[in-house]
Parts: structure tokens; sequence; C-alpha cells
């Protein structure tokens, strides 16, 4: 299973990241910042936000 975080929180996303290292659960967290226009936001959330793993806090 994994949680979908759409946030533009930079600085969250590398503390979730770093963690990601050691707390093992946090590295299925899908996250997509819906400010960069390279993480195609909305062509991702149209298609069903799959759990991709270009976007999971363990890649």
């Amino acid at each position: 299973m994994s949680f979908k975080t759409v946030s533009k929180d930079e600085s969250a996303r590398g503390a979730f990241k770093d963690a990601s290292d050691r707390v093992v659960d946090l590295q299925q967290i899908v996250w997509v910042n819906p400010t960069q226009d390279e993480e195609t936001p909305i062509d991702w959330l149209q298609n069903g936000a799959r759990a991709e793993a270009h976007r999971m806090l363990g890649a």
C-alpha cells in the first residue's frame, strides 16, 4: 500500500526522504509537487495517480 501526497513543500519532502532511509514504511509515500511542471501533476492525477516508482520517497 502506498500513500499519496501532493505538496509544494520541498523542505518537508526532503525531511521525509531522509527519514525513509531509516523508516522503511516511508519509502512507499508517493510525493508530487504540483508547482513542478516536470512532475506532470495534472496528467498524473488524470491518469489515476498511480504509485509510480520514480515518485516514491524510497526511489
